[in-house]
């Protein structure tokens, strides 16, 4: 009953940080500093939005300070003519999210076969994360090209959280094991890769069984490989 309310409370936490973290996803393309890509250099820029334009402005020397004596670089929503606009922008930050981690391949163990658990998992992740913006222009038959703007984002770092898997007497040491549910501890190392809103990574980590049978299960602190997904990159 304990173990059941723990995952309960994991749950609800995890989820109430999802919605807080929907308010400032880092797959927005918003007002902020960038180092902005062209074919030939790389540089400090702020970019402020404003009635539908991207405004870039240059920095002074690199610093947090945007230079408003020069005129902005515009990117319109709608160019009226044949000019090439593509550029890249870039961010580079820690990052906190929520994860989830549906699928966990365990290596066989004792005479037991690799297995693949799809059990319930949730886990707070912190990270270094950089984002890439491209912004070009698709033309239209009418001649005119509408703005778009795409979103790469690529992070690694830590997480920890729990689950729950089966313990019965096929996963532990002890013949008599009944069967249920275990809550477990898990953290390892995730690597997250973000495509505009779609996000999907790889993980690595050790569950640790929180009640007594801990030292009969099979995979007890044993290193598995997962699937993860995160629920919203703030």
């Amino acid at each position: 009953m304990k173990a059941n309310l723990f995952l309960i409370l994991i749950i609800t936490f995890c989820s109430g940080s999802c919605a807080l973290l929907k308010k400032s996803s880092k797959t927005e393309f918003t007002d902020a500093f960038y180092i902005q890509h062209t074919d030939s250099s790389h540089s400090k820029v702020y970019v402020d939005i404003a009635d539908d334009d991207l405004r870039v402005h240059k920095t002074v020397a690199n610093t947090h300070l945007a230079d408003t004596s020069l005129a902005p670089l515009i990117f319109p929503m709608v160019l009226q003519d044949n000019t090439q606009m593509l550029t890249t922008f870039s961010r580079h930050t820690f990052d906190a999210d929520v994860l989830t981690i549906p699928l966990k391949y365990r290596p066989a163990r004792k005479g037991m076969a690799p297995q693949l658990n799809t059990n319930l998992n949730g886990a707070l992740y912190l990270g270094y994360r950089t984002d890439l913006y491209r912004v070009n222009y698709e033309k239209s038959p009418l001649g005119k090209a509408q703005r778009n703007i795409n979103h790469f984002g690529f992070s690694v770092g830590l997480f920890t959280g729990a689950g729950n898997t089966a313990i019965n007497t096929y996963t532990t040491t002890n013949p008599a094991m009944p069967d249920y549910d275990g809550i477990v501890w898990s953290r390892g190392i995730a690597g997250i890769i973000a495509v505009n809103r779609f996000t999907v990574g790889i993980s690595s980590g050790y569950d640790y069984l929180l009640d007594r049978n801990r030292k009969d299960w099979m995979y007890q602190n044993r290193i598995w490989y997962g699937l993860a997904f995160g629920l919203n990159l703030n």
